[in-house]
């Protein structure tokens, strides 16, 4: 028997958990901003009828908050990634294998004694909604390219209910590739898409009948995995990629223009606490660190100036003190009195996963300070994960002035602190 693969995609995600604790704004356009609040980084539908585009700048915008009742917020993902661990654990409750894709997006395999996989899917829907106030689309079907397309479908066409089952009826999978574009499938970018359309494939359907082999000789195995897919066939592995990201990135802009050199890097200790914790969550080590500072490239009147830097360790670890040390190297390589810094970041490379590099056979034993370092990022974890993020972190990160975003729309960490704990008055 086939298995049963189920995508749950949540609705406008990040507009939806700022609606979930404020039902007082249902029916309302809402938008989500990026750092500084500076674009529209998410729209509910609403906000989209009202013509709003991803990216747009806030200020092109904000006049519809007096003429349309639009709402802004500030991006809080400290509240989105919690809301989105929430959704997980309700769809474990109806699947023993759940793979997160994204913060918005899970696989999960519908067990075969499911009588309507229909069913199924609104169960899933339904509880998802009732616990967590998110509303989601399921797709249904036997890969993963087709669950994702008729996901797509659930969200695209109300009459569905939020589930289409792809399995049930082989000819609704048919007629469904035939109605939706190749730039609705999933793996098929710009790019791939013109050039099919050029070759005459234009929809979903005339891709599963182009062929896996032409594909793979006239694009790649890429494609023509998806090709596969879109047949019926499995072609994409069912467990998430393990394999580690081989650069981090952290980088943000500054609230106002810095000239303290001080608070500029103590943005700089901050990117670096964040790299360090996600070289960490993949169970890996790092040699290089790269550090940029910026001013803003659009001003006409301020004078300009941009420069990066990389240091390197001799041995590969994830260590934030001596990560820090090396950005304070690169750091003062680059800092420049008299300009205003918008902007700082570093770039962690030459990543491997921890355990896999030869030592110097006649390096130092370490192992005992590794063992203490490890210990000590473990209570820094165990610290911030149970009093809240950023409650302990390294002395740099606080010195000099105020460098943080601007967050004038913030909405209060509803599940994740103790004093933002919404209060209900019966």
């Amino acid at each position: 028997m086939s298995e049963h693969i189920a995508l749950v995609d949540c609705n406008n995600m990040f507009a939806s958990c700022e609606m979930a604790f404020r039902p007082d704004l249902k029916g309302r356009p809402i938008v989500v901003l990026s750092s500084n609040d500076a674009c529209c980084i998410a729209r509910n539908y609403e906000a989209k009828a009202l013509g709003i585009r991803m990216a747009q700048p806030y200020y092109e915008v904000r006049h519809l908050e007096k003429s349309k009742g639009l709402i802004a917020f500030s991006a809080n993902f400290t509240l989105y990634t919690n809301m989105s661990q929430r959704i997980v654990s309700v769809i474990e409750q109806f699947s023993p294998d759940v793979v997160p894709y994204s913060i918005d997006e899970s696989f999960c395999m519908i067990p075969e004694n499911q009588s309507s996989l229909l069913q199924a899917g609104q169960q899933i829907r339904q509880s998802i909604l009732q616990q967590t106030g998110i509303g989601t689309g399921v797709g249904i079907s036997t890969t993963k390219t087709l669950a994702k397309l008729a996901n797509g479908a659930a969200k695209k066409f109300p009459q569905t209910g939020g589930v289409v089952d792809l399995i049930s009826d082989p000819l609704r999978r048919e007629k469904l590739l035939a109605v939706m574009g190749i730039d609705e499938v999933w793996g098929v970018g710009k790019a791939i898409a013109k050039k099919l359309s050029g070759m005459g494939v234009s929809t979903a359907l005339d891709l599963a009948k182009f062929g896996a082999t032409s594909a793979k000789s006239e694009f790649s195995v890429v494609l023509a995995r998806t090709v596969t897919e879109l047949n019926g066939e499995q072609a994409v592995p069912w467990e998430a990629d393990t394999a580690i990201n081989q650069q981090i990135i952290a980088s943000r802009s500054l609230g106002s223009k810095v000239t303290d050199k001080e608070t500029v890097f103590a943005s700089i200790a901050h990117h670096v606490g964040r790299g360090i914790n996600k070289l960490r969550e993949q169970n890996a080590v790092a040699t290089s660190i790269t550090v940029s500072i910026s001013t803003n490239a659009y001003s006409t009147v301020d004078p300009q100036y941009s420069n990066a830097a990389t240091c390197q360790s001799a041995t590969a670890h994830a260590d934030i003190g001596t990560f820090t040390h090396l950005a304070s190297t690169a750091f003062d390589k680059i800092w420049r009195n008299g300009y205003g810094y918008v902007k700082s970041g570093i770039v962690i490379t030459d990543i491997s996963e921890k355990g896999s590099l030869q030592e110097d056979l006649f390096a130092e034993d370490t192992s005992e300070h590794d063992e203490k370092r490890d210990s000590l990022h473990d209570a820094l974890d165990a610290i911030n994960s149970k009093y809240g993020r950023g409650v302990a972190v390294i002395a740099s990160q606080r010195q000099g002035g105020d460098w943080n975003p601007r967050s004038e729309f913030r909405s209060p960490e509803y599940t994740t602190l103790w004093n933002d704990i919404p209060t209900v008055k019966a």
